[in-house]
C-alpha cells in the first residue's frame, strides 16, 4: 500500500542529519500549497529520537502557524480577485455562507480544523480571504495546530515504539476514518447552519 511505503521511507528520512529541516519546510509549506501534513515526519522523527519529542512539537507548530500567517496574507491580499469572481458567480451564496460561518464561528472553526488531518492551506486561504481578524486566527492556529502537534508526540511519549509496530499496518484504516469524521464535521456544519 502507498501510505506504508511512504511511511517506512519516512522513518528512514526521519534519522537523517536533514530531517528537521525537511520536517519545519514541510510544516510551514503544507499551510500555503503542499499536500502532504507535517505529521509525516513529525511522527517518525519523534519514534526515531524521542527525548526531541517537545521541541519537535513546538517547531512543527511554530513552522506551521508561520505558514498559515503567509497562506493568510495570500488569501487577504491577492485573494480579492477570486473574492470579486466568487460574489459574481453562481457560488456566490455558498461563498457568502461560508464567510459567514467564519465570522460567526472564526476561532472555533480554525481550533477544530487545526486538528484535522487535512491541508490547513485550504483554511488559512480562505481565512484571509473571509478577512478573519489576523491576531484571532494567530491565536486559534497556535491553539489548534500545537494542540494537534503535542498530542501526538504525548500519544508517542505513552506509547513509544510499540505503537509504531502497530500503527503501520492501521494506517489506511485511520485514513479513512479521519476522512469519515471529516466528512461528519463538514455535515455538521451545513446541517446547524
Amino acid at each position: 500500500m502507498l501510505l506504508q511505503r511512504i511511511y517506512d521511507r519516512v522513518l528512514v528520512l526521519a534519522d537523517s542529519r536533514h530531517a528537521l529541516r525537511y520536517m519545519c519546510a514541510v510544516s510551514f509549506t503544507e499551510a500555503i500549497v503542499f499536500p502532504v501534513p507535517p505529521d509525516v515526519m513529525l511522527i517518525p522523527m519523534g519514534l526515531a529520537r524521542p527525548e526531541r519529542i517537545w521541541r519537535l512539537a513546538l517547531l512543527c507548530t511554530l513552522c506551521s502557524v508561520a505558514g498559515a500567517v503567509l497562506g493568510y496574507a495570500l488569501g487577504y491580499f491577492g485573494g480579492q480577485p477570486l473574492q470579486r469572481w466568487l460574489l459574481q458567480s453562481s457560488w456566490s451564496a455558498g461563498y457568502s455562507q461560508a464567510v459567514s460561518l467564519y465570522r460567526e464561528w472564526d476561532l472555533w472553526i480554525i481550533i477544530a480544523v487545526g486538528f484535522l488531518p487535512i491541508p490547513y492551506k485550504i483554511f488559512a486561504v480562505t481565512a484571509g480571504l473571509a478577512a478573519l481578524n489576523l491576531p484571532v486566527f494567530v491565536l486559534a492556529s497556535l491553539i489548534g495546530r500545537g494542540g494537534r502537534f503535542y498530542l501526538l508526540m504525548a500519544l508517542l511519549a505513552l506509547g513509544g515504539p510499540e505503537l509504531a509496530a502497530n500503527l503501520r499496518p492501521w494506517l489506511g484504516r485511520i485514513t479513512i476514518i479521519l476522512l469519515a469524521l471529516l466528512a461528519l464535521l463538514v455535515l455538521w456544519f451545513v446541517v446547524v447552519h
